[in-house]
């Protein structure tokens, strides 16, 4: 039996996601491959850590761009609603 590992994407880099970032790195189950962040440049620099995982700085066009079967979200409810209902 093989064993697909978990698309797993963030929106919003807080310090709670940065720490959940790091746990889900060490397991094999997990594969990052889409990080937002409304600055770009911690995106970037996040997502540079792994193999074809994506930065952005628009949460819609994350959500929308990935196949993820995980999406963690660390952003505020009142600025994010909109894609979580995307994302479902």
């Amino acid at each position: 039996m093989t064993e697909t590992a978990i698309r797993t994407g963030f929106l919003g880099i807080t310090e709670k996601a940065r720490e959940m970032i790091q746990i889900l790195e060490s397991l094999k189950a997990f594969t990052i491959t889409a990080i937002s962040d409304k600055d770009i440049e911690t995106a970037a620099k996040i997502a540079k850590r792994f193999d074809s995982c994506n930065a952005y700085d628009d949460y819609r066009q994350m959500v929308m761009q990935n196949e993820l079967d995980l999406l963690i979200i660390s952003e505020p409810i009142y600025d994010s609603i909109e894609h979580i209902r995307n994302a479902f």
